[in-house]
């Protein structure tokens, strides 16, 4: 007896010893893409994202919740960052589409097997990770962004933002899926006007904004011509 008591005691160790399953991570890589177009991990296990591109990305659910945000994001992270995507430990069983908030035509597929754990990580804004954002404010910046003037110069575009609230403002200026520009700022509540530095003249000129709010909440809004 005392020998069995010996041989059960030893593998009740082994198995608390034994580490926990490490969560899965999704990559994104240059171009402006994620490194596989589907993840599938176990209902309760959590997703890393991390960023291996030179863009700023984050990981967006197509598909959102009762309360109107997606069922599950990251933050944007810049290059050679990492975060977690919230919101995926407490999904069922399911197939979720995905994208860069970002960049939309970044796409992918999470696939959940068997069941989310209940009361797991809760889903964030757009581009906020989970369990981070103060319970107080979850309401996104009204971020609103246009080009000035009929045309851009060679090698100078200037963007008018309006703000609702204070927030971290990055403009990425792209001719086509090339990144010509970019620009960053922490502004106040108002109108604004920031410059873009471009690396070449372009025929037609996009121009994404994201702006974070103190609570980590994000909008995206994008302006064009040519």
């Amino acid at each position: 007896m005392a020998g069995r008591r010996l041989v059960l005691g030893g593998v009740l160790a082994l198995a608390l010893a034994a580490p926990a399953a490490a969560d899965q991570t999704l990559q994104a890589a240059p171009h402006d893409r994620y490194t596989t177009d589907s993840v599938t991990i176990a209902g309760g296990e959590g997703l890393t994202f991390q960023n291996l591109d030179v863009d700023q990305h984050n990981v967006t659910a197509t598909a959102t919740g009762p309360d109107g945000k997606p069922l599950f994001a990251s933050k944007t992270i810049g290059s050679n960052e990492s975060a977690p995507v919230g919101g995926v430990r407490s999904l069922p069983a399911g197939t979720y589409d995905f994208v860069c908030s970002l960049h939309p035509f970044m796409k992918g597929r999470l696939v959940v097997q068997g069941n989310g754990s209940a009361g797991g990580g809760s889903g964030g804004g757009s581009g906020a990770g989970g369990g981070s954002l103060s319970t107080t404010d979850t309401t996104p910046p009204d971020l609103r962004v246009a080009l000035v003037g009929r045309r851009a110069t060679a090698r100078r575009v200037t963007v008018r933002i309006v703000l609702d609230e204070p927030a971290a403002v990055t403009l990425v200026a792209r001719a086509g899926r090339a990144t010509v520009g970019r620009a960053s700022a922490r502004l106040a509540k108002g109108p604004h006007r920031l410059g873009i530095a471009l690396s070449r003249r372009a025929r037609r000129l996009t121009v994404r904004a994201s702006a974070v709010d103190a609570a980590g909440n994000e909008a995206v809004a994008a302006a064009s011509r040519r």
